[in-house]
């Protein structure tokens, strides 16, 4: 069943995603209307903006809620390139476990983290070791584009999507969605 997960402002209009059997989708109102764009076409969109993996992630958790943090977009940033473009552990796993914490976590003094925030970090880390090694054969940036740039073009799209989706899934799993 298709349900509205939330909406959020967007080049004046609202963006809402639409989740189904386990899909997002994108519902982008504008000027009285509607336009239909898959998640797929909205990172592609993000990704000509110049934002990578695990900023892409996090300008679409912001969608999700409604919210616009460029602070946080910024910061990031400093997960592109696996880890400070040092080709590291893929920006879509160290992003999705942000957004995932960006639900779960700890953010004041007299908070105290989810009881679902560790175990929500474990699911999309198993799953994404799981993935990719079998996919790619590991979870570095030097692993999944093995050195060539066209690689990130072919491949990181799809790696995005997937990890958003995963991410919208455990969080709607656990009924923090």
């Amino acid at each position: 069943v298709e349900r509205i997960l939330s909406g959020s402002p967007l080049a004046g209009g609202r963006v809402f995603l639409l989740c189904s059997r386990g899909k997002v989708q994108l519902l982008v109102y504008h000027r009285k209307e509607v336009l239909k764009m898959d998640l797929f076409d909205r990172i592609m969109e993000l990704s000509q903006y110049g934002y990578f993996c695990s900023q892409i992630m996090a300008i679409l958790m912001l969608e999700m809620t409604g919210e616009e943090n460029p602070g946080l977009v910024k910061a990031l940033g400093g997960l592109n390139g696996g880890v400070g473009y040092s080709q590291g552990c893929c920006g879509c796993m160290t992003g999705g476990v942000c957004v995932l914490s960006y639900f779960t976590g700890k953010g004041e003094d007299t908070e105290s983290e989810n009881p679902a925030h560790k175990p929500a970090m474990a699911e999309f880390t198993r799953w994404f070791e799981e993935e990719m090694t079998a996919e790619y054969g590991g979870i570095d940036c030097r692993d999944i584009t093995k050195g060539n740039p066209a690689n990130r073009v072919e491949y990181c799209p799809q790696i995005i999507a997937a990890s958003f989706e995963k991410c919208v899934e455990i969080l709607q799993d656990r009924g923090l969605l």
